[in-house]
């Protein structure tokens, strides 16, 4: 994996300063991972020790934290309003913590695919494949929630040794109208193949990739746009 991949994905892992990873919670660990175990680690460091043996008693996980609710807490015996007013707002602290880990789950990460002669046996740029000629493939990321395009220009046109700019475009899952592939096989090497997205607004977002990693990426892109939209509809119907 490149380093501009790399830190792709750590760039997941920034949201506000309340993702878990930031604040030691099970050593940065998914909420929705989290054992009952994990889940009484976590509320003996919010100062809820009392409730430990109520929590494993319901064989509560992190994937149960973030939906419980004052009515739940009651059910399970947690009888003082007080100490579920307390606890019910570090629970919306959790749900927002998971929400964002969800966001910002990197399901794919790749570099623009730019074939050199004889549909990639040879590197592309050949003979001059420094990033100073060259210059620097853009990055393509997919989350749960998004599409981002990093895209690396020269600085100053035509001189890659003067460093280059970055920039960074988003287009949101639950935005996706359809997704195109435009790919083909050839006796040598890998060609090159498109990944058309179409947007409700009308922009078309375009990833260049190897022919034989189309087919593959158009179901990572669907599959996520409909578990987006899924998401999209529970947040209202949470919030009717």
């Amino acid at each position: 994996m490149s380093v501009k991949i790399m830190e792709a994905h750590k760039d997941c892992l920034k949201d506000d300063g309340n993702l878990a990873i930031q604040q030691g919670i099970n050593g940065g660990k998914m909420v929705n991972q989290w054992t009952a175990e994990e889940v009484a680690n976590w509320l003996n460091s919010c100062g809820f020790q009392d409730c430990v043996q109520v929590f494993q008693a319901h064989s509560i996980t992190g994937a149960v934290v973030p939906r419980l609710n004052p009515d739940l807490l009651r059910e399970m015996g947690i009888q003082s309003v007080g100490r579920r007013i307390e606890l019910q707002s570090q629970i919306v602290s959790v749900q927002a913590k998971a929400r964002a880990q969800w966001r910002n789950e990197v399901l794919w990460a790749e570099e623009m695919y730019r074939a050199g002669p004889c549909n990639g046996v040879v590197p592309f740029g050949f003979p001059c494949c420094c990033e100073c000629m060259t210059g620097q493939a853009d990055v393509y990321k997919v989350t749960n929630s998004k599409i981002n395009i990093q895209k690396h220009k020269k600085a100053v046109p035509g001189m890659g040794c003067c460093g280059f700019s970055i920039v960074s475009e988003n287009s949101d899952l639950s935005d996706v109208k359809d997704v195109d592939v435009a790919a083909m096989t050839t006796l040598i090497g890998d060609p090159p193949g498109v990944v058309n997205i179409n947007i409700n607004s009308g922009k078309i977002v375009q990833l260049t990739l190897k022919s034989s990693q189309c087919q593959k990426v158009n179901a990572i892109i669907t599959n996520a746009k409909e578990e987006a939209l899924i998401q999209e509809g529970l947040q209202k119907f949470g919030r009717g």
